[in-house]
């Protein structure tokens, strides 16, 4: 019975020992599960402008410009400004995008759009001044890329319609006339992406 009593307290100090130091290290460790803890990584948002320019324009010439913002990641708004000079005709090209991501985000998706452009002509040669002014509106279906670096690429084809206005005068004497159709909205820019 004597070995029982002994058993019993080296049982108890034992015990009175091991549960301070068991809630001492359970202190320290929750202190330190923090540092276990895998920080997540920050989603890079990507670009949020874009700044390209139309080459086939050019042909025209007309030095078109287009700027788009990126509103959040699956929609962009963008601003068109183009002008140029041929012959001594004057032109002015404004216009609007609106641009729903639909397979992936701004800087590399399939775009549904839809744009709105504006553009007018004046010129005054041989006594003869005239004017020209368009609108066109239509939808198109794009994609983009725009790469880590900001070099950016991108292609819309879609369905315009058009309508033009225009009237010419000349020693007293005036014409105009005014025409609309529709046809196939193309837009292949290149340009840089911050």
């Amino acid at each position: 019975m004597k070995a029982f009593h002994v058993c019993l307290s080296t049982l108890g100090m034992a015990t009175s020992l091991a549960i301070p130091a068991f809630a001492t290290a359970q202190e320290s460790s929750v202190g330190s599960e923090s540092n276990f803890v895998e920080e997540q990584p920050v989603r890079d948002p990507g670009h949020a402008h874009a700044i390209t320019l139309s080459p086939l324009h050019l042909a025209v010439p007309l030095f078109e410009v287009t700027y788009e913002y990126r509103v959040v990641d699956r929609f962009g708004l963008a601003a068109i400004f183009g002008l140029g000079s041929s012959e001594g005709v004057l032109a002015f090209e404004t216009g609007v995008q609106a641009n729903l991501y639909i397979v992936g985000d701004f800087d590399h998706g399939m775009q549904l759009g839809a744009e709105l452009v504006s553009l007018s002509a004046s010129s005054n040669a041989n006594n003869v001044s005239s004017t020209a002014s368009g609108l066109s509106a239509g939808p198109y279906l794009g994609y983009k890329v725009a790469g880590s670096s900001g070099l950016t690429f991108m292609a819309q084809v879609g369905y315009q319609i058009t309508s033009v206005a225009a009237q010419a005068s000349s020693g007293g004497f005036t014409a105009s006339d005014s025409r609309s159709g529709s046809g196939v909205l193309l837009n292949l820019n290149l340009g840089w992406s911050f």
